[in-house]
């Protein structure tokens, strides 16, 4: 079991590293050729994108999902209800994009700011609907377990992508057009390849009974997920219009540098849940979630106490004096990225299809993060942002395992996780003192370790110690003899 699951997530994993490892090569030249306004309009397009994206396909990737997770279910007919799911989507996403262009042809350029070309928006729309096809085609890969193929497309995709962002923002005076240009052309090269690979997958089908089979699962896990997205970018729009989009482009750069945390976690947090739910033996289902659970803290725990420690040093690497301010908020944004992450290994809700809870859970923290942000931006700007964001982290972690175990329950050590839990949030604010201190790298990546090494500990069980102990005396031992 954990064989497949470290082999699918090393795939994952290096398509988040490609992905956003290219990405990141780039982060230099896209602080420096675009200002702060530019930046941040481009996060307030981002946010509202993520939005859409989940409200306009009713979620039905989903239904998609759950079906595919289900081994006792007819293939063929899983595999004809993909493609009219697939069909829904480019129906849906092109008709709001028709719309929305005309709107904007129309009316659009007496909402922008002057010298702000009305292409921005429409870059914005495009990239919106290439985004919808790409990501349901990536799920079907990663449901059908084809990590390869995701590994390719995500590959060509962030290689293309970067690959024109430095000729259109290195050599070109083009701004923010030329960062859409280089991000829609990437995501054609994505499906492109996608399509040259796995050509199966772009059947087009239409059955009214196999939709609302489809829907009627997927649509209260829509607003189960808008509520989820609102929750998690809500700081956003609250910080853009209690301050402004120059402190919201700053603030988009401290998140750039934290999702740089998510390449390790990323491929584990994808991988996990297809693999484990594809076997039918609950017993050990449940034993596999729960071990899963606390790899992925261990590990989450380590790289934000590692890149938080050297935070500093990477905000001045790759982004100018007007950025290094963010190096605090790494820490603290950390916090609310790991813990968002958990719901993989909390899917009793989503397996046992209570989704209206789901969406209930996801209207709660939405109301939440609106009243963490709205208190805490005015007063205390960007730092009240990301403390908004880690709260609501904090939050979404504790309530999806709680009501996902109520309903699904797997045997969890509750004092332990409450405990790391706590270890965690002291152990990032200790690393944000210590930046605000402004104590040394070298002091702050021991500190790193050593908290690191205490979150292993608190998160493993008494078995896993006394083995790593035995491993690690019977290691010494050898040694010592050889010598």
């Amino acid at each position: 079991m954990f064989i497949r699951i470290l082999r699918s997530s090393t795939a994952y994993g290096l398509a988040a590293v490609v992905s956003r490892g290219l990405v990141f090569l780039i982060l230099p030249l896209y602080v420096r050729a675009l200002s702060p306004y530019d930046i941040g309009l481009y996060e307030l397009f981002n946010s509202i994108s993520l939005l859409l994206a989940v409200i306009l396909p009713l979620e039905i990737t989903q239904a998609i999902a759950r079906l595919k997770s289900n081994s006792n279910l007819d293939q063929q007919g899983i595999k004809n209800q993909s493609t009219t799911a697939f069909t829904f989507t480019l129906a849906s996403f092109g008709i709001f994009g028709a719309i929305a262009l005309v709107l904007i042809i129309l009316f659009g350029r007496g909402y922008l700011k002057e010298g702000i070309s009305i292409l921005v928006p429409i870059f914005a729309i495009t990239l919106l609907l290439l985004n919808g096809a790409y990501y349901f085609l990536q799920n079907e890969l990663r449901w059908s377990m084809q990590p390869r193929i995701y590994l390719w497309s995500t590959f060509i995709n962030a290689l293309v992508a970067s690959s024109v962002s430095f000729l259109f923002l290195g050599f070109s005076n083009l701004g923010i057009i030329g960062l859409y240009l280089a991000l829609n052309l990437g995501l054609l090269a994505g499906i492109a390849t996608i399509i040259f690979k796995a050509p199966n997958l772009l059947n087009v089908r239409w059955k009214w009974d196999e939709l609302i089979s489809l829907l009627k699962f997927s649509i209260p896990l829509t607003f189960s997920s808008a509520f989820l997205v609102i929750a998690s970018v809500i700081d956003r729009f609250v910080l853009s219009y209690s301050l402004n989009l120059d402190t919201l482009g700053k603030y988009s750069v401290s998140l750039r540098v934290s999702a740089m945390a998510m390449l390790m976690l990323q491929g584990l947090q994808m991988a996990v849940l297809p693999i484990i739910l594809g076997h039918a033996d609950q017993m050990n289902r449940k034993k596999n979630i729960e071990k899963s659970l606390r790899f992925f803290l261990i590990i989450g725990f380590t790289v934000t106490f590692q890149l938080s420690a050297a935070a500093p040093e990477i905000m001045t690497l790759i982004a100018t004096n007007a950025y290094s301010d963010g190096a605090l908020l790494v820490p603290i944004i950390l916090v609310g990225s790991v813990l968002s992450a958990v719901y993989p290994f909390a899917p009793g809700l989503w397996l046992l299809g209570f989704t209206w809870r789901m969406a209930i859970l996801g209207m709660a923290l939405a109301i939440l993060s609106f009243i963490f942000s709205a208190a805490m931006v005015p007063i205390f700007g960007e730092i009240g942002a990301s403390l908004a964001y880690a709260l609501s982290g904090v939050i979404y972690a504790t309530l999806v395992i709680i009501f996902s175990d109520q309903v699904y329950p797997v045997n969890r050590n509750y004092l332990q996780l409450l405990l790391a839990l706590i270890f965690f949030c002291c152990g990032a604010l200790l690393i944000m003192a210590s930046i605000i201190l402004s104590i040394a790298m070298t002091w702050r990546v021991l500190s790193a370790i050593i908290l690191s090494i205490i979150s292993c500990i608190l998160l493993s069980s008494e078995i896993e110690r006394r083995s790593v102990f035995f491993a690690l005396y019977g290691l010494v031992k050898s040694k010592k003899f050889d010598v």
